[in-house]
């Protein structure tokens, strides 16, 4: 039986609170950390008993502008009790906000890490694009500012456009802080997500990036996006800022689904195929690329697929015997077809592709080859037809959204 006297005590003094600052280019800082204040057992062995009025000092000097908090509700209580003050109990979080006064504050939405319920909903998606802005300072917070936070890191650097490279974003994380991206779970998250294989003909991945929020911070009409985050907030419950990807996604959708709705098919419907047309673009040109906007649209029609004079006489009789140079004029312009066959050929990231396909399964009975061959259309006025009205109508909001862009 071991003594508890023997258990190493481990305090914020016997073991000041460490902020791991990852080194990255641009005008910004990114820095991670563990639950400050925490209360627990060591993984490693002891017992965590820390102070949070020390902790937070110790993030004071680091001086954020923006906090990301990885830990559930539930996690924090567990970490750090409920404190009686006088004849009030106060929470670890409303402490915290009044010893780092100032702060903008985000909550990772994940709850399930490794595995998120939706990756319509991953924690990327509560934060908004803070490495863009000159003078930013955003720390991540942890339960031990390991997996998750680390991984949210590397999604930031590439969603902001600070890099283009999956393994570079990594190497700049595990730098500041080891060991933190070194599970298979997290690798294949990420390649799912980040790895892209770029379209033919591309030139540099995300070169110059502009990030698809600073298009919208950027539009003409604020009266208009005041509606769009009032169908957003209603109906979607968000609590994100309307500058990040997964809350200008889910503006869109409320706005062009909810108010009037389409009779004849699903939310759930509706959502998979303007989340396809969405990832499906993401996917094979990245969120910076400046003709973001103009893709969508493009991708919402149903037509012809392949350009006139590239299809052999005798066909082709798969996807991998079309010729890169065809591909590349696809690329060009491509619709929701030409997004299909572009992943199909291994352009994009494997979750633009899975988004593609899942959609294209849910709405047409398609023929692969018959559809490369220019033989397969869409039964007029049919079913699949019908259910993809949502898609169908994109272009619509788009050039009321960015009436410049298209």
């Amino acid at each position: 039986m071991t003594d508890t006297n023997d258990v190493q005590i481990r305090t914020s003094q016997s073991h000041p609170l460490e902020i791991s600052d990852v080194e990255i280019p641009g005008l910004a800082a990114l820095g991670i950390t563990f639950c400050p204040g925490k209360h627990k057992d060591s993984l490693s062995g002891g017992r965590w008993e820390r102070d949070l009025e020390i902790d937070a000092a110790a993030i004071r000097e680091w001086a954020p502008t923006d906090v990301v908090f990885m830990l559930t509700a539930e996690e924090r209580d567990a970490l750090a009790p409920l404190k009686w003050e006088g004849n009030f109990r106060t929470s670890w979080l409303g402490r915290f906000q009044g010893y780092v006064p100032g702060i903008k504050v985000y909550q990772g939405c994940a709850c399930h890490w490794p595995c998120p319920k939706s990756d319509s909903f991953r924690d990327i998606h509560s934060v908004p694009a803070l490495l863009t802005q000159p003078g930013a300072r955003v720390l991540i917070i942890g339960r031990n500012g390991q997996e998750r936070s680390a991984t949210l890191a590397v999604e930031m650097i590439l969603r902001d456009g600070i890099m283009d490279d999956l393994q570079a974003a990594i190497d700049v994380v595990e730098a500041a802080r080891p060991q933190s991206v070194r599970t298979q779970k997290q690798i294949d998250y990420l390649k799912s997500h980040w790895e892209r294989r770029l379209v033919p003909g591309a030139q540099v991945p995300w070169s110059q990036p502009k990030p698809t929020d600073q298009l919208l911070s950027a539009r003409s009409s604020p009266l208009e996006l005041t509606n769009l985050m009032a169908y957003a907030d209603s109906f979607l419950h968000l609590q994100s800022s309307h500058q990040s990807e997964g809350a200008w996604r889910e503006m869109l959708l409320a706005a062009h689904i909810l108010p009037g709705g389409h009779p004849g098919f699903s939310y759930e419907m509706a959502m998979a195929g303007l989340l396809a047309v969405f990832e499906g673009v993401k996917s094979l040109y990245g969120p910076g690329d400046p003709e973001f906007i103009k893709h969508l649209a493009s991708a919402a029609r149903v037509d012809a697929v392949l350009p006139a004079g590239f299809v052999p006489e005798g066909g082709y009789g798969s996807v991998e015997d079309i010729p890169e140079e065809a591909l590349a004029l696809l690329a060009r312009d491509p619709g929701f077809f030409g997004l299909l066959i572009l992943h199909e050929a291994g352009y994009g990231t494997p979750y633009g592709r899975a988004c593609v396909k899942h959609a294209a399964g849910i709405f047409f009975d398609l023929d692969m080859v018959e559809l490369i061959n220019g033989n397969w259309a869409p039964a007029p006025g049919g079913a699949d037809r019908f259910g993809f009205a949502a898609v169908v109508q994109l272009p619509r909001t788009l050039k009321r959204l960015f009436p410049d862009q298209i």
